[in-house]
């Protein structure tokens, strides 16, 4: 899966990145280099369909072979005005073997994803 960085700046209680229209092979964070274990993830859709977005848990083999227990977290954000927020503890989600926090998407979205680090 290729996946788009997304910088983080620092400098206040809540700072934020913006990745505008990202695609289905999502975006990913290295809470090492952003240096906080909350982000508050805020996902815009102005797309004309919904987009499910999945936070992938490292515990779990894939997204869609945990049959029984599926650690992951997914976030339907809604056609066209849709607004979601999401709170993150990077330490259960961060993947040990390459240290990034994994957000995949079930399509290109239309709009923008607004990540805060809470330092």
């Amino acid at each position: 899966m290729a996946t788009k960085l997304v910088p983080q700046t620092s400098g206040l209680a809540l700072t934020p990145t913006v990745n505008s229209n990202p695609d289905a092979t999502g975006v990913y964070i290295v809470p090492s280099e952003v240096g906080a274990r909350y982000v508050v993830a805020r996902w815009v859709n102005t797309g004309g369909g919904a987009i499910t977005v999945t936070l992938d848990d490292p515990t779990s083999a894939s997204p869609v072979s945990a049959a029984t227990f599926n650690p992951d977290v997914t976030v339907s954000v809604p056609a066209t005005t849709g607004v979601r927020t999401q709170v993150v503890d990077t330490q259960r989600f961060t993947d040990p073997s390459t240290g990034r926090v994994n957000w995949t998407f079930s399509g290109a979205m239309t709009g923008s994803v607004e990540l805060y680090a809470v330092v």
